[in-house]
C-alpha cells in the first residue's frame, strides 16, 4: 500500500471516529432532551446539586426538555426559613415549551401546598405565562407570628389570621397582591386587636435592595383594646409607601368611657401622628385625651382644671393606674412618696414629686415646659427641700434651674440660676 493508501485510511479513521462521536453526543442530547427518561436524569442531578440545602424528591415525570414537562407529587424538606418540621407539597408542578426559551416559558403549579406545624396548610396554585403572574392563595387559618419576627416588625406575642384569599397578578417584575382576611386576634405588646376583616391592595416593584411595597391595607370594623380602653374601629387604612414597617394611616372609631362616647380620629404616622377627639358633651381635647389614654371617666377633673392643677385625689388615680397599675397606695407608703402633682394649662404642663427621706425631711423635684411660640419652648426644673423644724415651724429651700442662653428674667420672686430662696412657714 503506497502512501495515498495510508492517508486514505488515516482520513476514513478520522471520519469514522467523529462520525460515531457525533451520533453519540447527538444520541446522548436526544436521550436527555428529548425522552422522558432522560429529561428526569437531568432535572434529579439539578435538583439535587443546585440545592445542596434542601432535600427535594418527585414521584414522576411526564414530557421532556424540549417540549416542557411536568413533576408529580414534588415535595420539599429541610426549610430553614420555616419552622421545623415544614414542608412544601405540589402534587404537579410544570414547565411547558421548550426550557431553554425563558421568554416563553410557561410554569404550571397544581394544588400547592405549605404545610407548617400545627397549622392548617396554606394552598397555592396558579400559572406564569411569559412572565405574567396568575396565582391564588388560600388558607383557613394562619399564626402570624413567624412573620412578624422574620419583617422584623417587632415582637409579637400571639397572633391569628383566618380565610386568607388572595391573588397574585402583574408581572415577575412588578407583582400584585389583591385579596381578603379576617384578624381573628392580634396582640402586640399591651394592644390587641379582634374580630376586624381586612383588605389588601398592594403592588410590589423590584429593586436592586428588592421588592418594595406599595398600596393600602384597609380595615372594615374590629375592636382594639389597649390597657382598660375599648376602641370599636370603623373603616381604617393604611397607606404603605415603600416601607411596611411605616405606614401612614387614617384610622376612625369609637370608645365608650363609662357613660360618655368619644369619637375618635387618628392620621399620619408613627412618628407624627394627628388625633382629632370629640363627644356629645364637647369636652376638651386634653380631658377626652386623659380619659382614653386611662380608661377613666375622671368626674372630679373639671373643677381642678378651674385651678389650673390637677387634685391629689385625680394624681393618686393616674399615678395608680399608670405606674402601679392598682398597687399604688401601698407602693407609694413605702416609697415614702408624699405628694404628685401635675400641671395642665394652655401655655404650660409639668409634673412634680416629693419624696420623704428623713422623719423631719421632704425633697422634691419639679419640671416644667413653657410654650412662648410654636417654635419656642423653655423648659425650667425646680429642687426642693422642707425641714420640719417643729410641730409649727418648717423652712423650705428652693433651687430653680433654667437654660444657660435664657435670656428673659422671671416675673416670679423664684431665683434662678444657683440662687436659693428661704421660705419661712408658720403654722397655727
Amino acid at each position: 500500500m503506497g502512501e495515498k493508501g495510508v492517508a486514505l485510511k488515516k482520513s476514513l479513521k478520522f471520519i469514522t471516529f467523529f462520525l460515531l462521536g457525533f451520533l453519540v453526543c447527538a444520541g446522548a442530547f436526544v436521550y436527555f432532551i428529548c425522552t422522558e427518561k432522560g429529561s428526569q436524569v437531568v432535572v434529579r442531578y439539578f435538583l439535587e446539586h443546585a440545592f445542596k440545602n434542601l432535600d427535594i424528591s418527585f414521584k414522576g415525570m411526564k414530557g421532556h426538555l424540549n417540549v416542557g414537562f411536568k413533576l408529580e407529587d414534588l415535595e420539599v424538606k429541610n426549610l430553614t426559613k420555616l419552622p421545623p418540621g415544614s414542608v412544601i407539597r405540589i402534587q404537579e408542578f410544570g414547565l411547558m415549551n421548550p426550557v431553554w426559551d425563558l421568554q416563553k416559558i410557561n410554569l404550571v403549579l397544581g394544588n400547592g401546598r405549605v404545610i407548617l406545624p400545627n397549622a392548617d396548610p396554606i394552598i397555592l396554585e396558579g400559572n406564569c405565562t411569559e412572565a405574567e403572574l396568575n396565582f391564588s392563595l388560600y388558607t383557613k387559618s394562619f399564626n402570624v407570628t413567624e412573620l412578624f419576627n422574620a419583617l422584623e416588625i417587632g415582637r409579637l406575642a400571639a397572633g391569628n389570621i383566618e380565610n386568607i384569599d388572595m391573588r397574585i397578578s402583574g408581572s415577575l417584575r412588578e407583582p400584585v397582591v389583591v385579596g381578603n382576611f379576617d384578624i381573628e386576634k392580634l396582640i402586640y405588646q399591651d394592644v390587641s386587636l379582634t374580630n376586624s376583616p381586612a383588605a389588601i391592595n398592594l403592588k410590589f416593584q423590584n429593586h436592586p435592595g428588592g421588592y418594595t411595597p406599595s398600596g393600602t391595607i384597609i380595615l372594615e370594623g374590629g375592636k382594639l383594646v389597649a390597657k382598660n380602653t375599648e376602641i370599636n374601629l370603623q373603616k381604617s387604612t393604611f397607606f404603605i409607601t415603600n416601607d411596611i414597617k411605616n405606614p401612614s394611616f387614617s384610622i376612625q372609631g369609637n370608645s365608650k368611657i363609662e357613660d360618655m362616647d368619644i369619637r375618635i380620629s387618628l392620621s399620619g404616622t408613627k412618628d407624627n401622628p394627628e388625633i382629632m377627639l370629640k363627644s356629645d358633651a364637647a369636652l376638651p381635647t386634653e380631658r377626652l385625651f386623659l380619659m382614653l389614654a386611662t380608661g377613666k371617666s375622671w368626674k372630679g377633673l373639671d373643677a381642678s382644671l378651674d385651678k389650673k392643677q390637677i387634685s391629689p385625689d385625680l394624681v393618686k388615680d393616674f399615678i395608680d393606674y399608670f405606674v402601679f397599675s392598682g398597687s399604688g397606695d401601698k407602693l407609694a407608703n413605702e416609697l415614702g412618696i408624699k405628694n404628685v402633682f401635675l400641671t395642665l394649662e394652655k401655655d404650660k404642663k409639668g409634673i412634680g414629686i416629693k419624696k420623704k427621706v428623713m422623719n423631719n425631711l421632704d425633697v422634691g423635684y419639679e419640671i416644667n415646659e413653657t410654650r412662648g411660640s410654636p417654635q419656642q419652648k423653655t423648659k425650667q426644673q425646680k429642687m426642693s427641700g422642707d425641714v420640719k423644724v417643729s410641730n409649727k415651724v418648717s423652712v423650705s429651700v428652693e433651687k430653680e434651674i433654667r437654660p444657660k442662653d435664657e435670656t428673659q428674667q422671671s416675673e416670679q420672686d423664684t431665683p434662678t440660676d444657683g440662687n436659693v430662696l428661704l421660705k419661712y412657714k408658720t403654722k397655727f
